[in-house]
């Protein structure tokens, strides 16, 4: 209440400065109620609602700068002494344990107490609250993320290309974005390290990494149980066991079932957007010895639901023009009722991994003290099999099916220890990656005419060797040197196929395994383009340096420069060998500068870091329409540059009230694209060219108070997110409509934890994503209609409001 209280104050004051001198604000009364701020002007007949969402974010916003006024004055300082201070938190950015304040890297850290405050399942909750990153599902189902940070990400799924932003579990590189959407019972700690990091985390991270750190099993016998239910017939089961069986091993157990109701309803088939997922999380840890900790772990997961919902969003002459058979189909919002050719879509994975993990504490030898060699093993095998009417509408206009089948093994060593007296900490390692995989693609394209087929093999190799030194010459100065060495082979073929409606006869035209290429319209022979190949050698050297300086035990100041890689390959979806490739190897050279500090006797923490990259040959991908349908291809656009900066601000208010707040900002253009004209002729047309899913603002705030009852402790918490316009496709020029204007997200919870039952304790929480049903578009796309030469639309809506109750028991050694 007290909260709401001084919102609805800071709110009056906001609204009368603005509105001062009107004659319309004779008197006003502000409520604030369930997140959004009513004006009610008592001189009006009327009584109107002043639902500007923005109001909202910038009353929090406000709110919080009050209370950080009133609360860290001297003099309440001084009566409150050091009763509160802000957390440390503990990292592992560097493949070493230490604080988040001395990493000369930009990171956003999430600890076990901030996943269960925000109610997390899967990665894509931490895509709000960390700026300059986007996660949103792939637009062709609910089986893996499109991950982009500081303006770098791949938003096609095909097996041939990999992802931007690098994803790792418990230390595993996550191959490909398919299969990347985890949904964990139990996560220990996120940590999203922004930029390339290239020198410890180097395979493809141009962007940055998502490290994913699940609970280890441990002596003490325990156990969570989280229940929900909320709309569209939501019904989630999460549960956490840790089970010692002796004082030499220890087990523990994550289980996970969620099943939700389709978000969309489908008058001609299934409806859209449905849920149900099993996974579990076997952990096993050794102690064979007091130097040597062996941990296991499996983890498996299932899905079985219903794509996301493509509407047609737009066409360019009007819906005649479209065909009266989809006029129907085009409607500018987002719908919760559809007409979709759809009895047959559906989105099946099944995912199993294996990972060993053994640590060795070898030690003092020679010159070196505290060594310790890590080993990290795994074994990943991932099939999906996806049926989508690409389009949502009535006819089969574009339907695709996607079918992966992939494999992937990892060895990573790792040796790390101190030097020097202490004054050098160094890590150095091997990594090896191999991944092989067949991606099947068959689309029907009604609007063309034709069927078509693209059957895709891989089989990449990876090596590494890698190391990072960091050397204190004083107590306040540090420098870093790092370096990877890094060495791909990467093999590819596809076949490809058409079916023309009409003759109703399959025709290949290309496959690069036996030397086939014929021209798609005529069926003759063609030439291949010079530099054609199916096998890519590449090898690349990735230095980082950082230095860095600590004014004292509460500020930190840093500058870095690092380079990123990320090796060429192939387009899955090609059409013809031209699109085919191989495209080149991409780098980027990224410079940093930032601060890291605590104030106010640590109530306060604010990191802020500002960063420049180069990005050489960079690798973007073209969809455009051929002669025989639509096609996607990645190639090598040029030169973009980047820039912009992060800040994250955390501060305790008052006793049990606490203030997070985050801003991105980031302007990615490019410096060259080379393209064709209509009359052939090569162009540079970088001014029409715009970075993907990169929004240039980006914003979050959290209020988060707990009070202590005699049993128990009361909650609540309000996450205010938001991002500037945001586009899906790289041509800037008339694709205003598929491009998301800017948009804010509200979420919260209120929970009643911590009362004693039993032995343990139990837990309720009320809590709402998407408080004010925002609808906004998580990713578009266009093509031409073959029939009448249109331009369409497609568009893709992120979640409608959710709600629900949790509701959570815990003992043991969970407490």
């Amino acid at each position: 209440m007290f909260i709401l209280a001084l919102m609805e104050d800071v709110a009056l004051a906001l609204l009368t400065s603005r509105y001062m001198g009107s004659q319309r604000l004779k008197q006003v009364k502000i409520i604030v109620h369930k997140g959004i701020v009513y004006m009610l002007s008592i001189n009006s007949p009327q009584q109107s609602k002043v639902a500007f969402k923005r109001s909202c974010l910038a009353t929090a916003i406000a709110a919080g700068t009050a209370l950080l006024t009133i609360s860290l004055s001297p003099g309440v300082l001084a009566q409150q002494a050091d009763s509160f201070v802000i957390e440390e938190v503990l990292v592992t950015a560097r493949k070493k344990s230490e604080s988040l304040q001395s990493v000369p890297i930009s990171v956003s850290a999430f600890t076990a107490k901030d996943i269960a405050a925000m109610g997390m399942t899967n990665v894509t909750d931490i895509g709000i609250l960390t700026p300059n990153l986007q996660i949103n599902p792939n637009t062709g189902g609910n089986d893996g993320v499109v991950a982009c940070m500081r303006g770098l990400c791949r938003t096609d799924y095909m097996m041939t290309e990999d992802p931007q932003v690098g994803i790792y579990l418990d230390g595993v590189y996550i191959g490909k974005s398919v299969g990347s959407l985890f949904d964990v019972a139990e996560l220990e700690r996120v940590e999203v390290l922004r930029g390339p990091q290239g020198t410890l985390y180097g395979k493809n991270t141009l962007g940055g990494a998502i490290l994913l750190h699940t609970r280890k099993p441990t002596d003490e016998f325990g156990a969570k149980i989280t229940g929900t239910v909320g709309n569209f017939d939501a019904k989630y089961l999460r549960a956490h066991i840790n089970a010692p069986i002796n004082d030499k091993l220890a087990t523990s157990f994550s289980l996970l079932h969620k099943k939700r109701d389709a978000f969309v309803e489908n008058t001609l088939g299934k409806d859209v957007w449905s849920e149900d997922t099993q996974a579990a999380h076997i952990a096993v840890r050794w102690l064979p010895s007091d130097t040597v900790t062996v941990d296991y772990a499996l983890d498996w997961q299932t899905k079985d639901q219903s794509p996301l919902a493509p509407q047609i969003s737009s066409v360019s002459n009007g819906y005649l023009s479209f065909g009266p058979q989809y006029s129907g189909d085009v409607h500018t919002d987002r719908q919760s009722k559809v007409h979709i050719n759809g009895d047959d879509t559906f989105n099946k994975s099944d995912l199993l991994g294996h990972s060993l993990t053994v640590n060795w504490a070898l030690g003092d030898a020679g010159f070196a003290q505290n060594l310790n060699l890590k080993s990290i093993t795994s074994h990943r095998d991932y099939e999906n099999k996806m049926s989508v009417n690409s389009t949502g509408t009535a006819l089969r206009l574009i339907y695709s099916d996607d079918l992966f089948d992939y494999e992937t093994f990892n060895q990573e060593f790792q040796l790390s220890g101190t030097a020097a007296d202490g004054a050098l900490d160094f890590v150095v390692g091997l990594f090896y990656f191999e991944e092989d995989g067949n991606y099947v693609n068959p689309q029907i394209m009604d609007s063309f005419g034709i069927d078509k087929i693209h059957d895709t093999d891989i089989d990449n190799k990876s090596s590494a060797i890698f190391g990072e030194l960091n050397y204190r010459w004083t107590e306040k100065l540090s420098t870093t040197l790092g370096f990877r060495f890094t060495k791909e082979k990467r093999k590819g073929d596809v076949y490809a196929s058409l079916t023309p409606h009409a003759l109703g006869i399959e025709l290949p035209y290309m496959d690069t395994s036996i030397g086939l290429f014929l021209d798609s319209s005529t069926f003759l022979p063609i030439e291949p383009p010079p530099g054609f190949d199916t096998k890519i050698e590449t090898s690349s050297v990735s230095p980082r340096v950082a230095v860095t300086y600590d004014w004292n035990d509460d500020l930190m100041t840093y500058v870095s420069y690092a380079r990123g890689f990320k090796s060429g390959s192939f387009s899955a979806r090609a059409d013809n060998p031209t699109q085919w490739g191989p495209y080149d190897d991409a780098t980027i050279d990224s410079y940093e500068i930032g601060f890291k500090s605590h104030w106010l006797d640590r109530r306060v923490r604010l990191n802020v870091a500002a960063f420049y990259e180069d990005i050489e040959d960079m690798q973007v991908q073209i969809n455009q329409p051929s002669i025989i349908g639509f096609s996607n291809a990645i190639r090598n656009a040029g030169q973009a540059t980047v820039k912009g900066l992060e800040l994250e601000l955390r501060a305790m208010l008052t006793q049990g009230l606490e203030l997070s707040a985050g801003y991105g900002y980031t302007d990615a253009e490019y410096d060259e694209w080379n393209d064709f004209d209509s009359a052939g002729n090569p162009t540079n047309v970088a001014n029409d060219r715009a970075f993907e899913f990169t929004a240039r603002n980006t914003y979050n705030v959290t209020l988060n108070y707990s009070y202590p009852l005699e049993n128990g402790v009361l909650g609540a918490r309000l996450d205010l997110a938001g991002q500037s316009k945001t586009r899906f496709t790289p041509v800037i020029s008339g694709n205003d409509d598929i491009a998301q204007p800017s948009y804010d997200l509200i979420n919260a919870r209120l929970s009643y934890e911590g009362i004693n039952v039993g032995n343990g304790t139990l837990g309720v929480s009320l809590w709402v994503k998407n408080l004010d049903d925002e609808e906004y578009k998580i990713g578009g796309w266009e093509f031409n209609v073959a029939s009448t030469g249109d331009r369409a639309a497609v568009s893709q809506w992120g979640e409608p409001r959710t709600y629900g109750l949790d509701i959570v028991y815990e003992f043991g050694a969970r407490l």
